[in-house]
């Protein structure tokens, strides 16, 4: 028992090392991964506060360029008048664009539409505008529904509003300029921002590869990112699915630019921590390696030590279970508990060959007593069948056939009476068979056309006397003897598997399934069924001779035919061996 008690507590000590080792690289990888998002975190906020200032600063300008009444007024005469008298209305709008940018390098380029698209003025540097774009009419019809004073952030393709532009993506701020009192839109103006300020901000904080800083706008799309593509394309930036962890590989911090309502993202990529966290890692396996290793050494040495013995039982037990019955095993092994368990093993294997060896000799008795009380009854049973039909014979004064008959019947006797070995040549046993038809067919005048299939190797074989004449009998008496007709016998043989095969056919009557189903029962619990009395004969014999697999299969078809197959082993059971 002690030193089961070493092994239990050497288990739990290993398992104990590798459970501290695994909590310790968790905690420690959980720690990293809450230090590096306070320190993003404070990093996104940085951004987004310099994001919002630039915004700010923006939407500044825009307010105080569209709240230039001379700038109201000239967009209003443009509306009003033709195209041939607002030229010079279209010169102080030009002049006051350019004016706005050189005054604010924020703005990169203004564009201004004038309502029901009446009048179109843009800045130079823009390229030529698609006023009938998708994203223009979108962004006039937006702009007609805001109030005075609000403003919208978006972000666009360059294609997707100028001719032959590019896929840049760029940010646009667009608004409406109303009148007055604010009820009509004179004019939709649209602001392109600066993009290389809103880069160099994003940047100015990127502090290694492994770093990145993103920025989503209000619908929840991708606007900017560190290269072309983010390292996970599929996922989803609204503020409903956006997540601090994405798929064990980064880690993302997010902040709201208040300006614009957008939002900064600030990525880390985990493999960063990771570096940080191999020295734990190789010192966690290289630890378990070599607890393991010194468990696995002590845990063998022990058991080979204390299990020695056992092992010796257990092979003895099980040589014991594979029938050697009369085994025994040393008592004096060294130790108590064991020599104990030896002790009781040998009485107990002692009582069993005992028991054994007085059950298989009762055994072999009982069925020696059955095997000759089933020859004995063949006997009689087919010397009263045989001597009806001579009698017939006699009534009907067929001498010649009378003595046929009766000189058949003597060789029969002979191979009865003085064939003294239970087993016979199946040439023998062909022969009588030939000789009991040959007495059938007298009495049925000669309507029986029987033929046999014996391969000439099995003629040899030998196999029980009087095995086949019961069950040539049956077909005869409940077959063929009800016959309309011509009356055919088959008896076929074969050696398969191993074993002696017979298969006795006759086209006669046949037998109904519901008394095929009662026949095979009794055949199966061994009981005598009336009028078949031969076949459960052949039956026992066979299941006494041979092993379980041999006996009787009846196959039949009611009014077409009936088939028995018999099967038995090469060689018969030795008893008493």
């Amino acid at each position: 028992m002690r030193f089961h008690i070493i092994i239990l507590y050497t288990l739990l000590i290993l398992g104990a090392i590798t459970v501290l080792s695994s909590v310790s690289y968790r905690m420690s990888y959980s720690m990293a991964k809450r230090q590096k998002m306070e320190e993003i975190g404070l990093l996104t906020s940085q951004i987004a506060d310099s994001l919002n200032v630039y915004f700010e600063d923006a939407v500044n300008a825009m307010n105080f360029f569209r709240s230039d009444i001379t700038l109201r007024e000239d967009i209003r005469e443009c509306n009003r008048k033709s195209q041939a008298e607002r030229y010079e209305h279209v010169r102080n709008i030009q002049r006051k664009m350019k004016q706005a940018i050189l005054n604010d390098n924020d703005i990169h380029n203004i564009i201004i539409i004038s309502d029901n698209f009446q009048f179109n003025c843009q800045d130079s540097g823009i390229g030529n505008v698609n006023y009938g774009s998708d994203l223009i009419r979108e962004i006039v019809s937006r702009c007609d529904e805001m109030k005075k004073y609000n403003m919208e952030f978006l972000s666009a393709k360059n294609k997707d509003y100028v001719y032959g532009g590019s896929g840049k993506e760029e940010m646009l701020v667009c608004f409406p300029i109303k009148d007055a009192d604010g009820s009509r839109t004179l004019a939709t103006m649209i602001y392109v921002l600066n993009f290389d300020r809103i880069d160099k901000i994003c940047k100015r904080q990127q502090l290694w590869e492994q770093y990145g800083c993103y920025l989503i706008d209000g619908k929840g799309k991708l606007f900017y990112a560190p290269s072309s593509t983010f390292p996970c394309p599929d996922y989803d930036w609204s503020p409903e699915s956006a997540t601090n962890e994405i798929d064990n590989m980064m880690l993302l911090s997010f902040a709201k630019i208040e300006a614009n309502n957008w939002r900064v993202a600030y990525q880390i990529d985990l493999s960063e921590i990771r570096k940080q966290l191999e020295t734990i890692r190789h010192f966690t396996v290289i630890t378990s390696i070599i607890a393991i290793f010194l468990v696995i050494i002590i845990s063998v040495y022990i058991g080979w030590k204390c299990t020695r013995s056992v092992r010796t039982l257990s092979d003895s037990m099980k040589k014991f279970g594979e029938g050697e019955f009369y085994i025994q095993v040393d008592e004096n092994s060294g130790y108590e508990e064991i020599d104990i368990l030896n002790k009781n093993f040998n009485h107990m294997a002692q009582q069993i060959d005992n028991l054994i060896n007085e059950v298989y000799a009762i055994r072999v008795s009982k069925q020696q007593a059955e095997l000759e009380a089933l020859q004995s009854k063949i006997n009689p049973h087919f010397l009263n069948n045989t001597l009806q039909s001579i009698t017939s014979l006699a009534i009907l004064g067929r001498n010649q056939e009378i003595i046929f008959a009766i000189d058949s019947l003597r060789g029969m006797f002979d191979y009865i009476l003085y064939e003294m070995s239970d087993m016979v040549p199946v040439s023998k046993e062909l022969e009588y068979i030939e000789r009991y038809i040959e007495i059938q067919n007298i009495r049925f005048n000669h309507g029986i056309e029987w033929k046999r299939d014996v391969p000439e190797l099995m003629l040899s074989y030998r196999v029980p006397k009087l095995i086949l004449q019961p069950v040539v009998e049956n077909s005869i008496r409940h077959g063929l003897k009800e016959k309309k007709g011509a009356k055919k016998l088959l008896i076929q043989g074969e050696v398969i598997e191993g074993r002696i095969c017979f298969t006795i056919t006759d086209n006669g009557v046949g037998i109904g399934a519901q008394r095929l189903g009662q026949l095979e029962e009794r055949l199966a619990e061994g009981q005598e069924t009336p009028g078949h009395i031969g076949l459960t004969n052949v039956h026992s014999r066979l299941k006494l001779n041979y092993d379980s697999g041999s006996g009787i299969r009846i196959r039949s078809l009611e009014g077409r035919y009936c088939s028995v197959r018999l099967c038995m082993g090469l060689e018969e059971k030795e008893y008493g061996a």
